[in-house]
């Protein structure tokens, strides 16, 4: 019989998978929840009584989060960024939990929440470990309803357990394996070829892609298994071919929160519309990593995206092929800056792009296309939705239906072996974080 999920089952999972993570990460997550807590309790009797002590409240506590979601975050870069992990691009913990915090916060400020709810509705709001992991962004009305249809049932914890191996695949069998391949390639003084320059981001990008896109799956496959139904965070945005897509299906929820900060200027038309999609990728980029490279691949995307739908309004006709020609350069642009440590390296891995290592193609070359072409070629197939296209064809043939259902648990336990065998012997600090989910 299906059964309702419980909030305290979810608080103390989280608490223990946030210990075991990174203690001080959980210390200033269990610090700042308490703060949170207390704020929502007295915030009924200040709104209505002492409206401008409410008010500098407020602010107060918005302040307090930014300061140690900065201070969380150069800690977390000079903690792995020596270990060549994500995390320092997509930290783990702390930056979902500010976003949500001040969504919190500000919800109650303008009396979308209007009374204050228990300690144990907000602990298991900010909380909740499968969405601290890599997301999605929910308020706290979004999270009451998920809560309200939790519905712990065998077919729910079937989907949950395969959407976790598929994540756990995409990270540990996809991104990793290209980052064995290519991570050298990354950061090297080395001057490259122009092709080898162009095949670096791609590999990054894809590393990058599967890495965040992995911990989606594994956070939605965790949620499933507690009966609850968490939205994507990615779709196919990579091999989309058009800047509108890519703005759409990457990182939705984070990108829909950045865009509510700036709200008023994106209801205009014109350079006021402009400024404010460039403005809610700037704090997207500032988000992954509070440097100057960041905001700068943040506003050259926005200006693009701004640009490509300005374009669809004034119904102006751009061959298919040039759109994917501007997405793929826009993109391989705006990745090499994301990748970058400095913004002097990102304009230096640009002017590679453009041709400053003179050469086209180097003889060592040839070591990384052999070491690593397969994987990039499995990823880019992957990426584009083939494969699953693919099955569902393949199943409309019922022999063939029955077969690939026969052999799903076989497939699925073969990839968990794999990606036991992985993490039971690498030493990536981001994949050892979900050793805590294994449990």
């Amino acid at each position: 019989m299906p059964k309702k999920a419980k909030q305290s089952v979810f608080i103390v999972f989280s608490i223990i998978f946030l210990v075991m993570t990174d203690v001080l990460s959980a210390a200033a997550m269990g610090a700042l929840t308490i703060i949170t807590i207390g704020f929502g309790r007295a915030s009924k009797g200040l709104r209505k009584k002492h409206r401008f002590l409410f008010i500098l409240l407020t602010f107060l506590l918005i302040f307090i989060y930014g300061v140690v979601f900065v201070a969380w975050s150069y800690y977390s870069a000079d903690k792995y960024g020596q270990a060549g992990s994500f995390m320092q691009y997509c930290p783990i913990g702390m930056a979902f939990f500010f976003l949500q915090g001040i969504r919190f916060t500000l919800d109650v400020f303008s009396g979308r929440i209007k009374d204050s709810e228990s300690i144990k509705d907000t602990a298991a709001y900010l909380l909740f470990y499968p969405r601290l992991a890599m997301g999605p962004v929910q308020s706290y009305t979004e999270h009451k309803f998920m809560l309200r249809n939790a519905v712990i049932c065998s077919e729910r914890l079937g989907e949950g357990l395969c959407l976790f191996v598929l994540g756990l695949s995409k990270k540990l069998l996809i991104a990793d394996t290209i980052g064995l391949a290519f991570t050298s390639l990354y950061h090297t003084e080395e001057r490259l070829s122009i092709a080898m320059s162009w095949i670096k981001v791609l590999a990054f990008s894809l590393q990058f892609y599967f890495t965040v896109s992995g911990y989606g799956n594994m956070a939605k496959g965790i949620a499933l298994c507690y009966g609850c139904r968490l939205p994507d965070s990615y779709r196919k945005p990579m091999v989309s071919g058009s800047l509108v897509r890519f703005a759409a299906e990457w990182n939705i929820t984070v990108v829909s929160w950045c865009r509510l900060c700036f709200l008023p200027l994106l209801r205009n038309q014109g350079i006021k519309q402009m400024l404010g999609i460039m403005f809610t990728w700037m704090l997207l980029g500032l988000w992954y990593s509070p440097l100057p490279h960041m905001a700068v691949w943040g506003l050259w995307m926005g200006a693009w995206i701004w640009l490509h739908q300005y374009t669809i309004k004034k119904h102006w006709h751009i061959p298919s092929v040039f759109n994917v020609f501007i997405f793929i350069v826009v993109t391989f642009f705006g990745w090499t800056f994301f990748s970058a440590d400095s913004f002097a390296e990102g304009v230096s891995g640009l002017m590679q792009l453009l041709g400053s290592g003179k050469s086209l193609v180097k003889l060592e070359d040839m070591y990384y296309i052999r070491s690593g072409g397969l994987i990039l070629l499995i990823a880019l197939c992957s990426a584009t939705g083939c494969f699953n296209k693919l099955m569902v064809r393949i199943k409309r043939i019922p022999i063939l239906a029955k077969a690939i259902e026969f052999l799903a648990i076989p497939v699925q336990l073969i990839l968990f072996i794999l990606c036991a065998a992985v993490l039971a012997t690498q030493m990536d600090v981001s994949a050892l974080q979900w050793k805590g989910a294994l449990i």
